[in-house]
C-alpha cells in the first residue's frame, strides 16, 4: 500500500500515482525547520514531508502552501487525540453548488470516477451539492506522472473549497475504478475540510511505522473517538479496495454539512 501523498506510506491515495502540474513539481528537496515547526503546530505530521514548489506536501496527501505557512495558525474547538472523524477549521460556506472540472487531457475513467464520486456525495442531502463541468470549475482534477505521493489537495480557504485535485497517473492510470472513486472521493473530502479519520496514528490504515500527531483538528460530535473501519477518509488504502461511505462517514458529512 502507499501514501496518498508519500509512496512510502499507504494513504488513501495509496499505491497510486498522482498527476502533478509542471508548477507542482519540487524546486528543491530542501525542507525549512521553521516551517516543519509551522506544520506540527497546524496539527500535522512532519514525517515524509515533501517539498514542492508552492509548499509542502503532508501525510501523503495534503498541500500546506507557503501562504498558508505565513497565516496566524487557528485554535479549533474541542479536541481529540483517537482517530475518528475529523474537520479542519475552515470549512466551506453554504448552501451551494461546488462544480468540478477533470482536465480534458486526461483518460475517461478519471471522469467517469469523479461522477461516482460527486453521486456518492450528492445521495446524502447535503448543503453542498456537486457537479462535474466541462469549464471552469471550483475545484479542478489534474493528473500529474512521476510524482513522490499519489494524490494531493489542500483544505478550504474563505469559504471555498481548494481549487486543485492533482492525481498519480503513473498509478491511477491502471488502478481498480472502485480505488480511483475512493481515491477521487477522499481528495473532495480533504477539499471541503475533512481529515484523514486515523490522523492520530496512520499505522491503522497504513501499517507501521506510527506518527504521533498533536491534536489540532476538530472532532465531528457524534462519532467514534476510536478508528473506523473503512471509512472513506482512512488515510491508507490499497489497490482493489473501495470504501463506500459508511454510517460514521455519513453523520460526519451531514453533520458538518
Amino acid at each position: 500500500m502507499k501514501n496518498i501523498i508519500s509512496m512510502s506510506l499507504l494513504i488513501l491515495f495509496i499505491s497510486a500515482g498522482c498527476q502533478k502540474n509542471s508548477q507542482h513539481i519540487p524546486a528543491d528537496n530542501s525542507i525549512n525547520e521553521a516551517d516543519i515547526q509551522k506544520i506540527e503546530a497546524m496539527g500535522f505530521s512532519a514525517e515524509g514531508i515533501i517539498r514542492i514548489d508552492n509548499g509542502y506536501v503532508v501525510e501523503g496527501d495534503i498541500i500546506i502552501t507557503d501562504q498558508q505557512l505565513v497565516q496566524p495558525v487557528k485554535t479549533p474547538g474541542k479536541l481529540f487525540t483517537d482517530a475518528e472523524h475529523y474537520v479542519d477549521s475552515n470549512l466551506v460556506i453554504g448552501p451551494r453548488i461546488i462544480t468540478i472540472r477533470v482536465n480534458a487531457a486526461m483518460p475517461s475513467r478519471y471522469m467517469t470516477a469523479a461522477d461516482s464520486a460527486i453521486a456518492r456525495y450528492n445521495a446524502l442531502g447535503l448543503s453542498l451539492t456537486f457537479q462535474r463541468v466541462t469549464m471552469g470549475g471550483n475545484i479542478v482534477i489534474n493528473g500529474v506522472t512521476g510524482a513522490s505521493y499519489l494524490a494531493a489537495t489542500g483544505f478550504p480557504s474563505l469559504g471555498n473549497p481548494y481549487s486543485t485535485i492533482l492525481l498519480n497517473r503513473s498509478f491511477l492510470d491502471v488502478w481498480a475504478m472502485g480505488t480511483l472513486t475512493t481515491i477521487v472521493t477522499h481528495e473532495i473530502g480533504h477539499a471541503i475540510g475533512f481529515h484523514h479519520t486515523d490522523y492520530a496514528d496512520v499505522s491503522y490504515s497504513c501499517g507501521p511505522p506510527s506518527r504521533p500527531v498533536p491534536p489540532r483538528n476538530v472532532h465531528v460530535p457524534g462519532t467514534p473517538t476510536g478508528p473506523e473501519p473503512d471509512s472513506w477518509m482512512l488515510a491508507c488504502i490499497p489497490n482493489g479496495v473501495d470504501r463506500p461511505f459508511t454510517a460514521m462517514d455519513i453523520l460526519a458529512l451531514t453533520t458538518i454539512y
